[in-house]
Order: C-alpha cells, then structure tokens, then sequence
C-alpha cells in the first residue's frame, strides 16, 4: 500500500518512487490493519478469476490477495518501473498468477478488458486523479466488474473544513511519529517525513499532484456510476478505505465467468438493482440503508467537532442505526 504514491502519475521520477520503498512503512498509518481490510472485502470466488491492483507498488496487497485466493490472479498495474520490479521480485514464487502491467492510471486504455473482473482495489492513488477524472475511473470500474464484484479505494480525501485540515494534519504527523519509534525505536522515519514535506494536509500546494476529493462526494460518485452497498470500513488521519458493489447474483456471476463480456452484463447488473434477492454484498448495509440510492445520511462532515472524529482517528464502528438510515456513534 502506497500513500501519495508516486508510481502513478507525472511529476514524480524513480528517484522519489525509491524513497517511498525506503520510507513507506512509516508513513502509511495502520499499513497492516489496511491491508487485511482490503483483503476481507473481496468475495471468495469459488473458481478461477483476476483481480485488478490499480497502482500496486511494491507488491504488499497483490501479496495477501495471492495468498488468500490461491485460485486468482492478480494483474499488479503501476507507472513506475522501479515499483514494477521490485513487485516481480516479491511475487516471483506465485509465477503467471501475478502480472506486472505499465500504465497511466488517468488513461483509459488499460479498462478495455475482454472479460470482467472479480475484483478492482487500488491503495492510495486515485486522490492524483481531477474530480472528472475520479467520475470517470468510477463508471468505467463498474463496467469492468463481474456481477457481485467490488471496488474497494483506500485514500486521502479532502477534509470538509479548513478546522478538519489541521486535525487531518496532526493524526498523520502522530501516526507516523508512532509508527517509527514502533519499528525502529527512534525518529528517524518521522524526521524524513517532516523534511521531505510529505504531509499533504499540513504543506497543501494547490499545484501539488495530490488532488483529493471530499468523501461524501466519492461515495456520491460511487452511486450515481451504479454501485450499491455503498460503505466506509476504516478511517484514520484522512486516510480512508471505502468502496461498493456492483449488483448481481452470485450465479450471474459464475454464468460470466464462462466467457460473456463486461458490457454483455451491464444491462443484467442493471436489471437486478434494487430485485429482492439481488447480491448485496455486505450483510447489514440493507438494514443501516447504505447503498439505497437515496443517501438517508442524517450526518455531514461540516462540523469541527464531526470533522475532528473523523480525520484525527476512527469514528467509533459500528454504526447505530436512526429514523433517517445511519448515524455513527460519537467516539
């Protein structure tokens, strides 16, 4: 897992992509727990199917995707050819089950795929994308997917608040503090962090290639491109991992596994929105009203004190239920 991955966009050259393989490990706050996360988001296929890594850098979550699913494969896309590289050497015992792909995560040549896909995840790369842009890779997920597939995007994102900036910008500088005397009993990692300027919430340069997006809006986003169970799973220090589902039955999805295109089911997908007996992926998001289309959220991120919950840690999980569809319960 990558955060302001610099693999994935202009700007940045493998010198700066060699300094995040050094110092990665500290700046990612929770970079294990995140991973597991990720991991338990995605359904387990009962039979061969690919899984889409968009910006894999070195390697980390194709590892425990191989390991988990030992009957996918997972296509590892990055722009830089150092992250690439060092990928192949960590995943070389799983052989052809991991594929290295180049490419530009802005581009859309790469989501022409002849078969839909299980699963699409990408780590803390999507924020180097323009609001357009983010709509776009959105829909354009959605239709790579197999009925029942997710997306799963853990990210910065925009706090709402200028208050919630700086909260945003403390946790991150304490989650990294944490994590170096954790690893190596000092502060060397941290002092890195501090002199490279890394803290995109505490040095924000509008020309900067970090361009986050609020995470109502992407949630939003995810909606309105066709997904359902729209959900949060983790959130600290602005970083966040949410995503959907596409709908669709689990015999769909077998049936595409045969060999029928993405775009063959998308008016099937369509057709089940919303069906009683439709997938729906997480259990309890029918009940708590997440993905149903209307946004029953009583909540907003538009004040200090929600902000502050929000980017300094976790809100506390899991959600209570209110008349109007879901509320979390204050820490």
């Amino acid at each position: 897992m990558d955060s302001r991955d610099p693999t994935c966009q202009g700007g940045w050259d493998e010198q700066i992509s060699q300094k995040f393989l050094d110092y990665g490990r500290y700046f990612v706050p929770e970079r294990e727990s995140q991973l597991q996360i990720i991991v338990d988001l995605v359904p387990c296929p009962d039979r061969p199917g690919t899984i889409f890594e968009l910006c894999c850098g070195e390697g980390l979550l194709a590892q425990a995707l191989l390991e988990r699913f030992p009957a996918c494969t997972v296509c590892g896309f990055d722009g830089s050819t150092t992250m690439l590289r060092r990928a192949q050497e960590r995943l070389a015992r799983f052989g052809e089950r991991f594929q290295p792909k180049p490419f530009d995560l802005a581009s859309r040549s790469w989501r022409a795929v002849d078969r839909p896909v299980h699963a699409v995840v990408t780590s803390l790369a999507v924020h180097h994308l323009e609001r357009p842009q983010k709509q776009v890779l959105f829909r354009d997920v959605h239709r790579m997917l197999a009925p029942g597939g997710v997306f799963v995007v853990a990210d910065l994102v925009e706090p709402a608040h200028p208050l919630g900036r700086e909260v945003a910008a403390k946790a991150w500088d304490e989650a990294v503090r944490e994590r170096a005397l954790e690893l190596d009993g000092t502060t060397d990692g941290f002092d890195f962090f501090q002199r490279e300027r890394w803290n995109s919430y505490r040095y924000f340069d509008p020309e900067d290639i970090d361009k986050p997006s609020r995470l109502l809006d992407q949630l939003k986003w995810l909606e309105q491109a066709g997904f359902v169970d729209v959900d949060i799973y983790w959130m600290r220090a602005g970083h966040v991992i949410f995503g959907g589902w596409k709908p669709g039955s689990v015999t769909a999805w077998r049936d595409h596994q045969a060999g029928d295109s993405a775009e063959s089911f998308d008016h099937r997908a369509e057709a089940a929105r919303g069906r009683p007996g439709a997938f729906t992926g997480m259990p309890c998001s029918r009940e708590f009203g997440i993905g149903s289309g209307a946004w029953p959220w009583p909540w907003r991120f538009t004040s200090p004190q929600t902000i502050g919950h929000f980017f300094a840690g976790r809100l506390n999980w899991p959600w209570r239920r209110s008349g109007m569809g879901t509320s979390p319960s204050a820490p």
